[in-house]
């Protein structure tokens, strides 16, 4: 009995420890956000769609059902090609609803081509019907392989989504933002317009960026491409009506 109640008093102890911390972190936040400094705990309010301020909308655009297209769910062979189809057919009418009726449906089986399914048509929806068991599954049964066998990072993603065509340089950004700043000081502005989706890009190779991206690591000889071309960070956010 002494030592449950010695196991309990300790489970209470940390319990309270982990509170306090929570508390403190939060207390941060909110004097933080009163005072206009930067915040240890990053705001993520604004991600999302419509910065997280209105919710998703319920499109009713042409539905593309994938069993049209060939899919056939619970059989375990793969449906692969007929998403790709479906894909095909909604970015062709300019927008649509793929939809996946309740069911498993697998790909990038064993028997499988390595092509990467691409999305790259503007206003395409991916729907199911429930989730979970008695829903609609989506199954990747294998990774495609790597560029290269000797970098596990250049396996390809097994859904691409972008657009077509490439991108095009707008602007310079001539001045700092820190972080939770939602201004940006751009050498030109006239290119940019509301509800265009703008790529933020760096690439930087000064000692003191690469230093502050690995956070003390220092960069083996072998990772030329960090030392001589620089870190490159990328985001990309809708520009605000």
């Amino acid at each position: 009995m002494a030592i449950k109640r010695i196991i309990l008093g300790l489970i209470t102890i940390g319990s309270l420890s982990l509170q306090a911390q929570e508390s403190a972190i939060w207390q941060d936040f909110k004097t933080a956000k009163s005072t206009g400094v930067t915040p240890v705990l990053p705001d993520f309010s604004y991600a999302g769609y419509r910065y997280s301020e209105v919710p998703i909308p319920k499109v009713n655009y042409k539905v593309f059902d994938v069993t049209s297209f060939g899919a056939v769910p619970n059989d375990n062979l793969s449906d692969k090609k007929a998403f790709i189809r479906a894909i095909a057919a909604a970015e062709a009418n300019g927008e649509g609803i793929i939809y996946f009726p309740k069911g498993r449906y697998v790909f990038n089986t064993g028997n499988d081509d390595q092509e990467v399914i691409r999305i790259s048509g503007s206003k395409i929806v991916l729907r199911g019907e429930g989730r979970g068991n008695g829903g609609t599954v989506l199954f990747f049964d294998k990774d495609l392989p790597p560029a290269n066998p000797l970098e596990m990072w250049s396996v390809p993603m097994a859904i691409n989504i972008g657009a077509k065509g490439t991108n095009k340089k707008l602007a310079d950004v001539t001045a700092n933002a820190p972080r939770e700043s939602h201004i940006i000081e751009v050498n030109n502005a006239s290119k940019i317009k509301a509800g265009d989706w703008i790529i933020l890009e760096v690439i930087n190779n000064s000692p003191e960026l690469i230093d502050y991206d690995l956070r003390g690591i220092k960069p083996d000889t072998s990772w030329t491409s960090l030392v001589k071309k620089g870190c490159r960070l990328m985001n990309a956010t809708r520009w605000p009506k």
